[in-house]
């Protein structure tokens, strides 16, 4: 079994339209991986303590329906492969009565704050997650590498503010989401996610969110003043699989 817990859709997590958004999704995944790090022994503060901490290199993400403000959810997480310093873990998130609403794979890297380097996930740390290879075996998420497709536009720029910063001090992956989910065409419908992590940004930085749409896809990068990728997002329409 995973871990897991129960939870209530509260009114700061959803849209105009009382669906949980896309980046109170993120957080509530964020907090599952979390909490069972703290119930297995490897809460946020004790890898603190050791210089330690998860880093999010990528979100794949299908979205079968959303809850309601006010529901009941059920959410779960399934560590399912650790490599040197990566750990891949899905996550499911179901109403109360089990149906299924969204489900994601994930990959995250054990890195040394001081040094700021990967290191690698002891033994003893996997054993503690646990090990899930079965759970989504063969689901198809769309491949975790996001191909930029089409001719991107710039779309202003964004000046990172204290509100954005996470315990790592540097922003936090689901303000990431929030702030590349501005530039979403108003009436673009999508049920797939994915994206891409491949830089920090801390306070006072400057983003430049540029922007490409095709008929089912768009793809909102989030660029340094050099012109340096730090975040990918990828809102699609697919058939989802089986």
């Amino acid at each position: 079994m995973g871990y897991g817990y129960k939870t209530r859709i509260g009114y700061h997590e959803v849209g105009s339209d009382r669906k949980l958004t896309l980046a109170s999704m993120i957080d509530l995944f964020q907090d599952c991986g979390g909490f069972h790090g703290d119930d297995c022994g490897y809460s946020n503060q004790a890898l603190a303590k050791e210089g330690l901490a998860w880093i999010l290199f990528s979100w794949q993400i299908v979205i079968s329906g959303l809850p309601d403000l006010g529901e009941w959810v059920n959410l779960s997480t399934y560590p399912y492969k650790y490599r040197h310093f990566m750990a891949n873990r899905y996550f499911l998130l179901e109403s109360e009565a089990k149906e299924e609403y969204v489900r994601a794979d994930s990959v995250w890297i054990m890195m040394d704050m001081k040094e700021y380097k990967p290191v690698r996930i002891s033994k003893e740390m996997a054993d503690a997650y646990g090990e899930h290879p079965d759970i989504f075996k063969g689901y198809d998420f769309g491949g975790r590498k996001v191909q930029k497709i089409g001719e991107f536009s710039a779309q202003g720029e964004i000046e990172i503010a204290p509100y954005m910063i996470d315990t790592n001090h540097h922003v936090n992956n689901g303000q990431y989401v929030k702030l590349a989910g501005c530039y979403l065409p108003e009436d673009f419908s999508w049920n797939s996610f994915r994206s891409e992590y491949t830089k920090q940004a801390r306070l006072g930085d400057i983003l430049i969110p540029e922007r490409s749409v095709t008929d089912d896809i768009c793809q909102i990068a989030l660029c340094d003043t050099e012109g340096e990728q730090v975040f990918l997002g990828e809102w699609a329409k697919k058939e989802l699989p089986a």
